[in-house]
């Protein structure tokens, strides 16, 4: 047998490469009428696949003459332009179909022609911040109880829990104050209740929905509803009812906004075993609180609403747009919406501590302290100016306080609810 020495082999394979690229060029579409007409060089054939549908190519070598184009839905990916149409259909970042719970400014006031003050205190002249004072006291003691009563209750279980972390030597506050709110919806006969509803708006982590739970009754049947536009800590409640389910017992978290949730959508209110619906909240900021209620009361319409126990939060927030008895405070007190940002800015220094340069109000969660601090210092510029101590301006501001919620309770006693502020917890907690 003869030997062919590498060198030589090459000289034949460079030989037949040649003799290949000096051929004329191929036809421009693949002589088979349903086959690819991509031509391949290597081969000197076409593409023996099967066209696309609609195209020259088949799905192997469309993307070399197709263009990409980002997704409508998110730039950060591309998509061939012919197949737009079938992606959107299976994106994963396309737009989820609202819930039919969700209904867009349901709770809001008709607000196209009412605008927002946006000026801070510094910007009100010092004649009419002593005009105004002069009339917030006048209004106080006119439309609010100079002397609120302390009604600080608890239920057996949440005391219980509250002695056994206090000789942990762990942190009660938030526990301590979800014990007074619950103790105080037992007083009016919640825990006797049969398959309630519980919804919390403003739910953040849930926490007050867990200690209600442990207080009504942990496998007693419920359902309990958390509202809230959203929460990315980690250490949320909402894990307590996953690893303890009980089948008579149902939980939810509704993820949005408080204007734009109708309860009366929501599957574990109108289902038929649902006997009636308890609302509570603690430390509803502002202009939530008003939303909440407004959202409360559009449930009573068609469903038993029997009690809502709020916890007062940031009235510093309150906002003209949203607030829920405008016409107490133009048509009883005779303030504008000047007068109302003035008592709502003021309303911050409720919050000051006597002693304390910085002073957190009680019941803010740990992850929006931020959020609920006052600096003393920031207000020392209109003590100085309105020649008052801070004493003096923490009485003015927790005058303002009562005077916004004395137009919250005049709106829901109109609405046939009786109400009742109280203090349900002490300050120093």
């Amino acid at each position: 047998r003869g030997y062919i020495s590498p060198s030589l082999k090459m000289a034949e394979v460079d030989s037949k490469r040649c003799k290949r690229e000096s051929k004329k060029p191929p036809p421009l579409h693949n002589p088979a009428p349903s086959q690819c007409d991509q031509y391949l060089a290597r081969k000197n054939r076409f593409c023996r696949l099967t066209k696309a549908k609609g195209h020259a190519y088949c799905g192997e070598h469309l993307g070399e003459t197709a263009n990409r184009i980002p997704c409508p839905y998110d730039g950060s990916h591309t998509v061939f332009e012919h197949q737009l149409q079938k992606h959107l259909k299976k994106c994963p970042s396309r737009p989820k179909p609202p819930p039919v719970w969700l209904k867009r400014g349901l709770h809001c006031r008709p607000s196209s022609s009412i605008q927002d003050p946006t000026f801070v205190l510094a910007d009100v002249s010092t004649p009419e911040l002593l005009a105004f004072i002069t009339s917030l006291k006048q209004h106080y003691h006119t439309h609010c109880q100079t002397k609120l009563e302390t009604l600080q209750t608890n239920t057996p279980v949440l005391q219980a829990l509250v002695e056994e972390r206090q000789q942990e030597g762990a942190s009660v506050k938030h526990l301590s104050q979800a014990n007074s709110i619950i103790g105080t919806l037992s007083l009016h006969g919640v825990c006797s209740l049969s398959n309630p509803c519980f919804v919390e708006y403003g739910a953040g982590k849930a926490f007050l929905s867990y200690c209600l739970r442990e207080g009504y009754g942990w496998e007693r049947p419920a359902s309990y509803v958390a509202i809230e536009m959203s929460c990315k800590s980690r250490n949320r409640a909402d894990k307590h009812h996953r690893q303890r389910p009980v089948p008579a017992v149902a939980y939810a978290r509704l993820n949005a906004n408080l204007a734009d949730v109708d309860l009366r959508k929501v599957p574990l209110v109108e289902q038929e075993a649902t006997k009636c619906v308890v609302a509570c909240s603690k430390h509803l900021c502002g202009a939530a609180t008003d939303l909440a209620l407004r959202s409360y009361l559009h449930l009573s319409a068609i469903h038993s609403c029997p009690c809502f126990a709020v916890a007062l939060c940031c009235h510093n927030k309150c906002v003209w747009s949203q607030y829920l008895n405008p016409d107490f405070i133009t048509d009883t007190l005779g303030w504008t919406s000047r007068e109302f940002r003035i008592a709502s800015l003021m309303a911050t220094w409720g919050n000051l501590d006597v002693h304390d340069k910085q002073h957190t109000v009680p019941g803010g969660d740990e992850d929006d302290e931020d959020e609920h601090q006052v600096s003393a210092d920031a207000v020392q510029g209109s003590g100085d100016r309105l020649g008052l101590s801070k004493v003096k301006l923490i009485q003015l501001g927790l005058m303002c306080k009562r005077v916004l919620d004395a137009g919250r309770i005049a709106w829901l006693q109109a609405a046939g609810y009786t109400c009742k502020l109280t203090e349900f917890v002490s300050d120093q907690v």
